[in-house]
């Protein structure tokens, strides 16, 4: 699945499940979420008792995966679905930028 396949599935199960940007008001909780599963991710890399990968523990109706891994993948489905939601071209905003950092001083030209 290329970024663009995922942009579009993100949206789609969300728009599913009633979600989805319908005001601009919208965007700013749309970024508290992200924040939110990044957040859960800190978490989740500091509890000594779950490892990196992904777990399972019981849901409503069946296995939820959980974890490190999962929690960036929830993020990174959220920046998806925002992206499309706006109409972003977030696959040719990542190669631009990854292009760019490649010509940046080692440390961004930091000392530490």
């Amino acid at each position: 699945m290329d970024i663009k396949e995922i942009m579009n599935e993100a949206t789609k199960t969300a728009k599913s499940k009633g979600f989805g940007i319908r005001t601009e008001a919208d965007i700013p909780k749309a970024l508290c979420l992200i924040h939110s599963e990044i957040s859960e991710a800190l978490e989740e890399y500091r509890n000594p008792e779950m490892p990196i990968t992904t777990t399972y523990t019981e849901g409503l109706t069946k296995q939820k995966p959980a974890g490190f891994t999962v929690e960036l993948a929830d993020a990174l489905i959220r920046i998806c679905h925002l992206a499309d939601d706006l109409g972003l071209d977030l696959e040719e905003a990542i190669k631009v930028k990854m292009a760019y950092n490649k010509t940046r001083p080692h440390k961004h030209g930091k000392k530490c």
